[in-house]
């Protein structure tokens, strides 16, 4: 893991000439970020310090959420200042397709907001903008804890094209054709343009889309490739997979889908990293729901099979509450009345070991505590 070497005091000024830039774009309680975002300061990791031991071992650590849940982004954040104190952070997984890690990535490069907020309209997963889950801000604090903190972990998005549809890789596959003046691609480009602003796309024309600009891409000079770079070339063939991929996976089934994100995982994040990734409670916890017909095998079951990848995981429930009354999902009545006087009792944010606890040791490695307040 490495870090970066510029000067403290440049870097921390140039993060808070960030933050006090007006954006006319967003409305004006979103202008200003405060350094209330900033560092460990403010998210206070002592009660993530039973996993040093663990995380030694076991690089990969998943934890689930629920989505716009208030404490989830909050949780996530804690999760990257924690690691991210220690240099044991290399990469953050996302549940989102391979272009929105891309489009976050950049933005953590080069802090450019209005193409952030240009995700808003083209991931209707990110739409949600409430007091407590409220994406721009999220990705602002991430970027401004990784800036002060003096890391450079990257973003991967480990899941397909699923429920956001195809705008969003559209979109960032158009950004990078067009790093390059050359007329090569001129009207697969204008013909995206026109694409996205179709209210909905039939998956029969992202495919046909797809399929002519591999081919153009194909018979391209050589000096149109060059003028994109190596790794743009490369994240560019990586994003036009993930689509191929995701038409696959809606044709089939929920099981199909955490198959390919295992596939993911392999495929962007190696044995030797380590990862953090947030997901859902479908996919981490899959294997203890009937609703997606799939309770067999979440994608961290099928990437367990693999010895290079087996044994190196930590799965933390996250549990926020609501009100004043505790949230236990995916746990039954009893393991309800038997945790909760446990975790009355643990301010956020609190892991419990649940493992020597027999109901439920084969369920859960250990659970992440929310209060109502943080």
């Amino acid at each position: 893991m490495k870090t970066r070497t510029a000067n403290n005091r440049t870097e921390l000024v140039i993060v808070l000439m960030f933050f006090f830039t007006s954006f006319s774009t967003l409305e004006a309680q979103d202008e200003i970020v405060s350094s209330f975002y900033l560092g460990t300061n403010t998210y206070n990791t002592d009660g993530l310090k039973i996993l040093d031991d663990l995380i030694a071992e076991q690089n990969f650590v998943f934890t689930s959420e629920l989505h716009y849940h208030p404490y989830s982004l909050e949780s996530q954040k804690k999760f990257i200042a924690y690691l991210s104190a220690g240099n044991q952070l290399d990469i953050l997984g996302l549940e989102g397709d391979y272009a929105l890690g891309y489009e976050i990535n950049h933005f953590l490069e080069t802090g450019d907001t209005l193409r952030l907020k240009t995700l808003f309209d083209l991931h209707p997963e990110m739409m949600v903008r409430t007091e407590t889950a409220d994406f721009y801000k999220h990705y602002i604090a991430v970027k401004a804890m990784r800036d002060s903190m003096q890391t450079d972990f990257g973003v991967k998005g480990l899941d397909v094209c699923y429920g956001g549809g195809f705008k969003g890789s559209i979109f960032t596959i158009i950004q990078i054709l067009e790093m390059s003046s050359d007329s090569t691609l001129f009207k697969t480009v204008e013909e995206g343009k026109l694409m996205l602003q179709k209210k909905r796309l039939g998956d029969n024309r992202v495919r046909n889309w797809v399929k002519v600009l591999k081919i153009k891409l194909n018979d391209a000079e050589p000096t149109f490739l060059q003028s994109i770079g190596d790794y743009n070339l490369a994240e560019l063939s990586n994003i036009l997979f993930n689509i191929e991929q995701s038409l696959e996976v809606k044709k089939g089934k929920m099981k199909e889908r955490e198959l390919e994100i295992s596939h993911n995982f392999k495929r962007y994040c190696y044995p030797d990293e380590r990862v953090f990734v947030q997901f859902g409670y479908s996919h981490v916890f899959a294997n203890l729901e009937n609703r997606y017909g799939i309770n067999e095998n979440t994608f961290i079951g099928f990437l367990n099979q693999d010895s290079t990848y087996a044994n190196r995981s930590i799965v933390i429930q996250f549990m926020p509450w609501e009100g004043t009354k505790a949230y236990f999902p995916l746990l039954t009545d009893t393991e309800k009345e038997q945790i909760a006087p446990v975790v009355l009792k643990r301010p956020f944010p609190q892991l419990v070991d649940f493992r020597y606890m027999q109901s439920i040791e084969r369920a859960f490695d250990f659970s992440i505590i929310v209060s109502g307040s943080y």
